[in-house]
Protein backbone atom coordinates (compact mmCIF):
# COMPACT_ATOMS: atom_id res chain seq x y z
CA UNK A 1 0.00 0.00 0.00
CA UNK A 2 1.55 3.33 -0.96
CA UNK A 3 0.95 6.32 1.41
CA UNK A 4 1.94 9.97 0.82
CA UNK A 5 4.39 11.57 3.14
CA UNK A 6 3.12 13.39 5.73
CA UNK A 7 -0.03 11.40 5.63
CA UNK A 8 -0.07 10.70 9.60
CA UNK A 9 0.06 13.99 10.62
CA UNK A 10 -3.58 14.72 9.01
CA UNK A 11 -4.80 11.67 10.62
CA UNK A 12 -3.49 12.35 14.12
CA UNK A 13 -4.38 16.65 13.73
CA UNK A 14 -7.65 15.54 12.83
CA UNK A 15 -7.49 13.21 15.98
CA UNK A 16 -6.67 15.80 18.38
CA UNK A 17 -8.92 18.68 17.14
CA UNK A 18 -11.74 16.11 18.34
CA UNK A 19 -10.73 17.50 22.11
CA UNK A 20 -10.38 20.91 21.87
CA UNK A 21 -8.57 21.34 25.59
CA UNK A 22 -6.16 19.46 24.37
CA UNK A 23 -3.62 22.25 24.22
CA UNK A 24 -4.52 23.88 27.23
CA UNK A 25 -4.26 20.77 29.34
CA UNK A 26 -0.79 20.17 27.70
CA UNK A 27 0.15 23.70 28.95
CA UNK A 28 -1.62 23.02 32.17
CA UNK A 29 0.33 19.79 32.48
CA UNK A 30 3.92 21.54 31.20
CA UNK A 31 2.90 24.54 33.72
CA UNK A 32 2.69 21.98 36.85
CA UNK A 33 5.95 19.85 36.32
CA UNK A 34 7.83 23.41 36.07
CA UNK A 35 6.27 24.26 39.55
CA UNK A 36 7.13 20.80 41.09
CA UNK A 37 10.63 21.69 39.74
CA UNK A 38 10.58 24.70 41.20
CA UNK A 39 8.67 23.73 44.36
CA UNK A 40 11.97 23.57 46.39
CA UNK A 41 11.99 27.46 46.58
CA UNK A 42 10.02 29.26 48.86
CA UNK A 43 6.14 29.72 47.18
CA UNK A 44 5.37 33.49 47.49
CA UNK A 45 1.63 34.45 48.31
CA UNK A 46 0.99 35.68 44.66
CA UNK A 47 2.13 32.36 43.45
CA UNK A 48 -0.08 30.66 45.69
CA UNK A 49 -3.22 32.42 44.04
CA UNK A 50 -2.18 31.42 40.58
CA UNK A 51 -2.08 27.90 41.72
CA UNK A 52 -5.24 28.03 43.24
CA UNK A 53 -6.89 29.72 40.14
CA UNK A 54 -5.45 26.97 37.54
CA UNK A 55 -6.62 24.47 40.42
CA UNK A 56 -10.02 26.19 40.21
CA UNK A 57 -9.88 25.99 36.22
CA UNK A 58 -8.86 22.46 36.58
CA UNK A 59 -11.61 21.75 38.80
CA UNK A 60 -14.07 23.52 36.40
CA UNK A 61 -12.98 21.41 33.42
CA UNK A 62 -12.92 17.88 35.35
CA UNK A 63 -16.52 17.11 35.16
CA UNK A 64 -17.75 17.92 31.88
CA UNK A 65 -14.65 15.72 30.51
CA UNK A 66 -15.90 12.92 32.97
CA UNK A 67 -19.44 13.77 31.95
CA UNK A 68 -17.97 13.31 28.45
CA UNK A 69 -15.79 10.06 29.22
CA UNK A 70 -19.02 8.51 30.57
CA UNK A 71 -21.43 8.75 27.66
CA UNK A 72 -18.90 6.28 26.15
CA UNK A 73 -18.00 3.67 29.26
CA UNK A 74 -20.73 4.93 32.27
CA UNK A 75 -20.68 7.33 34.79
CA UNK A 76 -18.72 4.80 37.60
CA UNK A 77 -16.72 3.81 35.11
CA UNK A 78 -15.85 7.34 33.89
CA UNK A 79 -15.11 8.02 37.56
CA UNK A 80 -12.93 4.75 38.18
CA UNK A 81 -10.48 6.19 35.12
CA UNK A 82 -10.08 9.53 36.01
CA UNK A 83 -8.94 8.52 39.49
CA UNK A 84 -6.49 5.43 37.75
CA UNK A 85 -5.25 8.03 35.39
CA UNK A 86 -5.06 10.95 38.26
CA UNK A 87 -2.98 8.17 40.23
CA UNK A 88 -0.96 6.93 37.76
CA UNK A 89 -0.04 10.87 37.37
CA UNK A 90 0.58 11.27 40.55
CA UNK A 91 3.07 7.84 40.99
CA UNK A 92 5.15 9.65 38.12
CA UNK A 93 5.22 13.12 40.50
CA UNK A 94 6.15 11.21 43.39
CA UNK A 95 8.66 9.30 41.76
CA UNK A 96 10.50 12.61 40.12
CA UNK A 97 9.71 14.82 42.66
CA UNK A 98 8.53 13.57 45.73
CA UNK A 99 10.42 14.40 48.86
CA UNK A 100 7.78 12.68 51.53
CA UNK A 101 8.46 9.21 53.26
CA UNK A 102 5.64 6.81 52.01
CA UNK A 103 7.26 4.14 54.73
CA UNK A 104 5.78 6.34 57.26
CA UNK A 105 2.00 6.10 56.01
CA UNK A 106 1.25 3.16 58.83
CA UNK A 107 1.94 6.12 61.53
CA UNK A 108 -0.91 8.23 60.23
CA UNK A 109 -4.76 8.04 61.71
CA UNK A 110 -6.51 5.88 59.95
CA UNK A 111 -8.95 8.66 59.18
CA UNK A 112 -6.80 10.79 57.11
CA UNK A 113 -6.89 8.02 54.30
CA UNK A 114 -10.46 9.40 53.85
CA UNK A 115 -9.09 11.91 51.29
CA UNK A 116 -9.54 9.79 48.55
CA UNK A 117 -12.84 8.69 49.23
CA UNK A 118 -13.67 12.49 49.73
CA UNK A 119 -12.00 12.42 45.76
CA UNK A 120 -14.76 9.92 44.71
CA UNK A 121 -17.55 11.16 46.44
CA UNK A 122 -16.94 15.01 44.38
CA UNK A 123 -15.79 12.95 41.16
CA UNK A 124 -18.94 10.57 40.75
CA UNK A 125 -21.11 13.26 41.98
CA UNK A 126 -19.98 15.67 39.49
CA UNK A 127 -20.25 13.09 36.67
CA UNK A 128 -23.70 12.75 37.71
CA UNK A 129 -24.77 16.36 37.99
CA UNK A 130 -23.07 18.05 35.50
CA UNK A 131 -25.19 17.44 33.17
CA UNK A 132 -27.94 18.82 34.48
CA UNK A 133 -27.07 22.22 35.58
CA UNK A 134 -24.35 23.00 33.60
CA UNK A 135 -20.46 23.56 34.22
CA UNK A 136 -20.52 26.95 36.37
CA UNK A 137 -24.31 25.81 38.36
CA UNK A 138 -21.91 22.74 39.30
CA UNK A 139 -19.06 24.81 39.68
CA UNK A 140 -21.55 27.29 42.16
CA UNK A 141 -23.00 24.95 43.93
CA UNK A 142 -19.45 22.80 44.76
CA UNK A 143 -17.91 26.17 45.69
CA UNK A 144 -21.12 26.53 48.33
CA UNK A 145 -20.48 23.04 49.62
CA UNK A 146 -16.81 24.28 49.84
CA UNK A 147 -17.21 27.31 51.97
CA UNK A 148 -19.85 25.40 54.18
CA UNK A 149 -17.33 22.75 54.95
CA UNK A 150 -14.36 25.12 55.13
CA UNK A 151 -16.15 27.05 57.66
CA UNK A 152 -17.33 24.32 59.42
CA UNK A 153 -13.52 22.86 60.10
CA UNK A 154 -12.24 26.56 60.85
CA UNK A 155 -15.02 27.15 63.74
CA UNK A 156 -14.34 23.21 65.19
CA UNK A 157 -10.45 23.60 64.24
CA UNK A 158 -10.70 20.35 62.15
CA UNK A 159 -7.62 18.49 61.24
CA UNK A 160 -5.22 20.20 63.12
CA UNK A 161 -6.55 23.45 61.70
CA UNK A 162 -6.77 27.04 63.81
CA UNK A 163 -10.14 27.66 65.48
CA UNK A 164 -11.14 30.64 63.51
CA UNK A 165 -15.11 31.80 64.70
CA UNK A 166 -18.34 32.26 62.43
CA UNK A 167 -18.13 36.02 62.14
CA UNK A 168 -20.66 38.31 60.58
CA UNK A 169 -18.24 38.92 57.64
CA UNK A 170 -18.13 35.44 56.72
CA UNK A 171 -22.03 34.69 57.50
CA UNK A 172 -22.63 38.13 54.60
CA UNK A 173 -20.24 36.28 51.99
CA UNK A 174 -22.02 33.18 52.39
CA UNK A 175 -25.46 34.65 52.03
CA UNK A 176 -23.89 35.99 48.59
CA UNK A 177 -22.64 32.73 47.53
CA UNK A 178 -26.02 31.41 47.83
CA UNK A 179 -27.82 34.34 46.14
CA UNK A 180 -25.38 33.98 43.41
CA UNK A 181 -25.58 30.08 43.01
CA UNK A 182 -29.72 30.93 42.64
CA UNK A 183 -28.59 33.40 40.07
CA UNK A 184 -26.45 30.95 37.98
CA UNK A 185 -29.09 28.34 38.21
CA UNK A 186 -31.97 30.51 37.00
CA UNK A 187 -32.98 30.06 33.58
CA UNK A 188 -34.06 32.70 31.59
Amino acid sequence: MNKKPGSNKIKIKKYTNKFPYNNLINRIAILLVVIFIEGGKKMGKITALLLAVLGGISTSMQPPVNSALSRFIGSLESAFVSFMVGALSLLVLVLLFGKGDLSKLNQAPLYLLSGGLLGVVMVTVSILAVGKIGATGLMAAVFIGQIIGAIIIDSLGLFGMPKQGLNWQRLVGLIILFIGTKLVLTKK
